[in-house]
């Protein structure tokens, strides 16, 4: 069964998809605004989550990424 981080599981008439609009009005930040290929990571990564890998966490740590913000590297 999909999970519904941030209620952003939505459907259509052939199946569902995550919904990065509804990600943006849950408050995440300007996510319209990323550019698409980082739109793209963000809605794969909130398709992912499964609370072990990939954390409610990372799609928000993503979800702020800034062009010239800090970068940091990390391991899980």
């Amino acid at each position: 069964m999909p999970h519904n981080a941030f209620n952003t599981l939505d459907t259509f008439e052939q199946g569902q998809f995550y919904s990065l609009p509804r990600l943006e009005a849950a408050g995440m930040g300007a996510i319209s605004r990323l550019p698409v290929s980082m739109r793209i990571v963000l809605e794969s990564v909130l398709r992912n989550v499964d609370g072990k890998k990939i954390s409610e966490d990372d799609v928000r740590e993503l979800a702020k990424w800034q062009p010239k913000g800090e970068r940091t590297i990390f391991s899980k």
